[in-house]
């Protein structure tokens, strides 16, 4: 498998956070630190999600009424999503609002999925010309189950890496899972 670490973040932020978590930084590992000083438990698989949907944007009110979910999991995703706010109105103070107002702008409010595919999908066609392989794997969210071994890996991750590069004028943060 391969990862295209904190993708919605790193759309979002930029060239500081693709670098920050090529440093190893865990923008979601953080957020779980933040939200417990609050008093709430998050695992980080369960913050990922939320922090996914608000990039969607979704908000605490929306997820109340959304009819798909349990009531558990709306009261659940709620009180989550209420001290995330917070802290990400807190660190990231004139980011956030921007991001909103492209939302309110896209009736949809996928833009920042728009953003992705737009840059993912160039990168993946990259790296497949770069390893030499006719198919890659199967296409999952921010990442691909990859079918290559570790050599391809390599070539795919270098012309996935140039690609992001011209287009973004920066790396961005991918990783392998085992082979």
């Amino acid at each position: 498998r391969i990862d295209c670490k904190c993708f919605h973040l790193v759309l979002w932020l930029g060239e500081s956070a693709a670098e920050k978590i090529i440093g190893g930084f865990d923008y979601y590992a953080d957020f779980c630190e933040k939200v417990r000083e609050s008093g709430l438990e998050v695992e980080r698989d369960e913050m990922k999600r939320e922090v996914v949907s608000m990039f969607s944007g979704r908000t605490s009110a929306t997820v109340l009424r959304n009819p798909e979910l349990t009531w558990k999991k709306r009261q659940r995703s709620s009180a989550i999503q209420k001290p995330l706010h917070q802290i990400i109105l807190r660190d990231f103070p004139t980011e956030w609002p921007e991001l909103r107002r492209n939302f309110r702008d896209d009736e949809k409010n996928d833009f920042l999925n728009r953003k992705g595919a737009r840059l993912f999908y160039p990168c993946v066609s990259s790296g497949i010309r770069q390893s030499g392989l006719e198919k890659v794997g199967i296409l999952l969210h921010d990442g691909l189950v990859f079918s290559g071994d570790e050599s391809q890996y390599e070539s795919f991750k270098a012309g996935f890496s140039s690609e992001a590069r011209r287009l973004l004028g920066f790396e961005l943060p991918i990783e392998a899972g085992p082979f």
